[in-house]
């Protein structure tokens, strides 16, 4: 018979089998707790979001209008000079020097390149010699027929070899000339095209030189404004990078429509004596349009972010920012091609953006319907 246990002992192995169960309830404990079961649970509402940032109680307002004016539209061309000059040689021979580099200056008769006349002076010296030949036999010629001692036909063919000798010295002799290339205006030489040591022929463009005080800019105009120009006309052009504005006259119209890019080519007379400016050059002839209706705003109302171009509009007492397309205006005004309509209100002086400041394509995608947002939270 096995002995009976006392009341109140716990057997080893009970407690081995108690440790488990009280790590469960703890584990279970502790996950209800994270799960927040203890605390009242909160109804799910909306949140209103309102775009934007408020309204500065100092900021300069404008009101969007609609006007009747005219735009200067520019359209861009080439400035070429009015008198180019393509030197080139009038014999066949090896350059010896050239005497000049692009960008020079050169005026008359400057000395631009010198050929090989080694060929050249020994023509002229055979020349010469026959010439002297020529001459002594018809000096000889000569006092015998007025002697009688020579006929008629014998003097004519005397004189006529003479003749012929030196006209073929003059030609030698103008040959020695051409191997010396001389400037035959006042200029700058544009571009040159051979070194020292190239053979050359004749009709073979050596360099070039230009006038820089006679120039032209050559525009395709398009059909809808060549009908409002006229030879005689003055016109402002920008001429370059910097913008120098130039007056010109309408010097040339073709007669005839480019029936791939409908333009007319249009040719402005430009006076830039002194400015330095050399052919090639890019233009902008400023061409004024017929007065028609558009929206204008202030041109400090409108800022880029990256490649865009933006305008904070009020809308009550909100700002936001809106994408819009704009074109150049004058007087401080600037158009609005897109974007926004008559009778809205911008800021004249738009507020960098800042945390919270948002555009109204920043939430719903369309410019024109910045809608609320709600978020429910537990």
């Amino acid at each position: 018979m096995k002995p009976k246990r006392k009341p109140g002992r716990i057997t080893r192995a009970a407690k081995k089998a108690g440790i488990p169960v009280i790590a469960l309830l703890a584990l279970a404990v502790i996950i209800l707790w994270a799960t927040g079961v203890h605390k009242r649970e909160i109804e799910p509402s909306a949140v209103v979001y309102e775009p934007g940032v408020s309204l500065p109680a100092d900021a300069a307002i404008f009101v969007v209008e609609k006007r009747k004016t005219s735009r200067k539209v520019p359209l861009p061309g080439t400035l070429i000079s009015d008198e180019t000059i393509r030197v080139s040689p009038r014999l066949s021979a090896h350059i010896m020097d050239i005497h000049v580099r692009a960008g020079e200056t050169v005026h008359i008769g400057d000395l631009l390149v010198s050929l090989d006349d080694r060929d050249v002076t020994a023509r002229l010296a055979a020349a010469q010699a026959a010439r002297g030949q020529a001459e002594t036999e018809y000096r000889r010629t000569e006092r015998l027929y007025e002697s009688g001692a020579a006929t008629h036909r014998e003097y004519i063919a005397a004189r006529s070899e003479y003749r012929s000798a030196q006209a073929r010295e003059e030609e030698a002799r103008i040959m020695k000339m051409f191997t010396e290339i001389h400037s035959p205006v006042d200029g700058i030489v544009a571009e040159r095209f051979v070194e020292s040591g190239d053979l050359v022929s004749p009709g073979q463009i050596l360099m070039t030189l230009f006038d820089p005080d006679a120039m032209r800019l050559e525009i395709p105009v398009p059909e809808r404004f060549a009908g409002h120009m006229a030879v005689g006309d003055p016109v402002s052009v920008r001429i370059g990078a910097a913008g120098a504005v130039h007056e010109g006259v309408i010097e040339e119209m073709s007669g005839s429509l480019d029936p791939a890019a409908r333009t007319r080519s249009v040719r402005v007379q430009m006076d830039v004596a002194g400015s330095g400016v050399p052919p090639g050059t890019f233009g902008r002839m400023i061409v004024e349009t017929e007065a028609d209706e558009g929206v204008f705003i202030p041109g400090t109302a409108v800022f880029q972010v990256g490649q865009l171009e933006m305008v904070q509009v009020v809308s009550e007492d909100r700002v936001v920012r809106r994408l819009v397309r704009t074109a150049p205006a004058d007087n401080g005004m600037i158009e609005i091609l897109s974007g926004l309509d008559e009778g809205e209100t911008v800021l004249i002086h738009p507020r960098p953006a800042r945390s919270g400041f948002q555009s109204e394509y920043d939430r719903s995608g369309n410019p024109h319907d910045a809608g609320r947002v709600s978020r429910e939270r537990n």
